[in-house]
């Protein structure tokens, strides 16, 4: 089985909870969670379940990433506890066709304080993986390029239009070994922050062994 995308869903600023629809097999959630303040959420849920926090990326300006395997299908609630007060935004990501016991294969994170690009590099293990891009660019627009191609899910200004979030995917696999994404924001941008993650294909049983759906 073949990973494929599932849906988006764009929280609104300052709002902890928000609704994400989840349809397909073999399903995984994921959930990005934007703050300019360097807050750090407690925990997060969909439909009452706790996801696994993946990690907290860049400093004082943060993407925190959480995932969930096999989430409920259907329109359900995220919700995030612990978040801060000046600025932040989630968005939710949903995949079919993921592995459901390790589903994430890599990931790393770059940032840039003084410059409008940063170029984010990850070492790919597994074969048929998709790229998952994610970037917060300030005072200005942010935009992901990916050696496979790259498709934009979901962008977004924020925080009075001075932060912008995008979230991208290969829209396809990607090659093993090293990957990278150049992040690259517009005139204007003052603060790059990218993040990117692997995601691994589901595996089926064949014979009594576990095979890539590939093989």
């Amino acid at each position: 089985m073949e990973i494929a995308f599932d849906s988006v869903s764009l929280g609104v600023e300052k709002t902890s909870t928000w609704s994400h629809t989840c349809s397909g097999t073999n399903r995984l959630l994921i959930v990005a969670y934007y703050a300019n303040d360097g807050s750090s959420p407690t925990y997060i849920t969909y439909n009452s379940v706790s996801m696994t926090k993946l990690g907290v990326f860049g400093d004082d300006e943060i993407i925190q990433v959480w995932y969930l395997i096999n989430p409920s299908t259907g329109a359900n609630t995220v919700s995030i506890t612990g978040i801060g007060i000046v600025g932040n935004i989630g968005v939710s990501l949903s995949y079919t066709g993921v592995l459901q016991t390790t589903p994430i294969d890599s990931y790393n994170s770059g940032v840039s304080d003084a410059t409008n690009s940063v170029i984010v590099s990850d070492t790919v293990v597994q074969s048929n993986c998709w790229l998952i891009a994610l970037c917060s660019s300030q005072y200005g627009s942010g935009t992901g390029s990916l050696n496979a191609g790259i498709t934009s899910r979901k962008s977004s200004s924020w925080y009075v239009g001075t932060w912008l979030v995008d979230v991208e995917d290969s829209n396809g696999t990607v090659s093993t070994g090293s990957v990278s994404t150049t992040f690259t924001g517009d005139s204007l941008a003052t603060h790059m922050l990218g993040v990117v993650l692997a995601i691994t294909p589901y595996v089926q049983l064949v014979n009594g062994s576990f095979l890539p759906f590939f093989m």
